[in-house]
């Protein structure tokens, strides 16, 4: 948590959070959007890997992070990056809307692995005031899931921090590399596959599926892409689609039934994803099925 302070000439800063993911079960990553009214705002040595990025119009700032202070006037998409173990305080001229990713040490250290980076070495340094389009576009990304109030996508919400944390360590820390396992094994395949097919009203994760194939998190993602030729989170949605389709066809169940017994949100989110997914709705396609039985 933030300790707020006094500095000469500057207020304690306030704030109202937008949304959080609390209460989302995402794993290793905790994030969340507020409204910050400027002042000051002091916090402690991190005890995780934050990204915080501007979202709102220009506003002049300082920001130390374990180092000398930088003022600047920072718009939308200008980032600071604070590692494990930095102190960080901030600011604010005026008013400004923030996204922050927190990402625990266990997570980085998994990111690590995946890409044949030995965690025990991993060194990230601060960045104050950066632009950075890759970091900047997965912040909007994330800013976005965390206000879509009726969507609580575990798998998306992880794949982002998952690239987010492969891209500070690529970019911002030197470590050396790691001899990793290259695939997954068939046994290791389908058991990962038999869990999803039994638990697709459950609130899959990316985590709980890597436990299942025994590696870590992260470098789950690629060996399962590697192995299937899709992302874990698209795998999960064609099976929840696949499953929705037949228990459409069969013409005995309400939209409500199939969207719960499929590991949706609601309808509205099912309906989303068939027809990104499949080019139709369930209730469209429910109704072609009757008409052509």
């Amino acid at each position: 948590m933030e300790r707020f302070t006094k500095s000469p000439g500057n207020e304690v800063m306030q704030y109202s959070v937008r949304a959080t993911s609390d209460g989302r079960m995402w794993n290793g990553l905790d994030a969340f959007t507020c409204d910050c009214f400027g002042g000051t705002v002091e916090r402690p040595p991190s005890t995780t890997y934050r990204v915080a990025m501007h979202l709102s119009r220009p506003i002049t700032a300082t920001c130390t992070i374990g180092g000398p202070a930088v003022r600047s006037l920072i718009g939308p998409g200008t980032l600071d990056i604070i590692p494990l173990g930095y102190p960080a305080s901030w600011i604010d001229e005026g008013p400004a809307r923030v996204v922050s990713a927190n990402m625990s040490p266990a997570f980085v250290r998994s990111a690590a692995e995946e890409i044949g980076v030995n965690p025990d070495t991993i060194a990230i340094a601060p960045r104050v005031h950066v632009n950075d389009p890759i970091l900047e576009h997965l912040s909007w990304t994330l800013a976005a899931e965390l206000e879509e109030r009726d969507r609580h996508d575990a798998f998306f919400a992880e794949s982002l921090a998952n690239a987010m944390a492969i891209h500070l360590l690529r970019r911002y820390s030197v470590a050396r590399t790691v001899r990793l396992q290259q695939r997954l094994s068939r046994r290791q395949l389908d058991a990962v596959v038999e869990h999803v097919n039994e638990n697709l009203a459950s609130d899959l994760s990316l985590s709980q599926l890597a436990n299942v194939a025994g590696v870590s998190t992260s470098y789950f993602t690629v060996l399962f892409k590697r192995a299937t030729g899709v992302s874990v989170h698209q795998y999960v949605m064609r099976c929840r689609i696949d499953h929705a389709m037949r228990m459409l066809a069969r013409g005995d169940a309400r939209l409500a039934e199939v969207a719960h017994d499929t590991g949706f949100t609601d309808q509205s989110h099912m309906a989303r994803c068939m027809r990104r997914l499949v080019g139709t709705t369930p209730a469209a396609f429910s109704r072609e099925f009757r008409e052509q039985a």
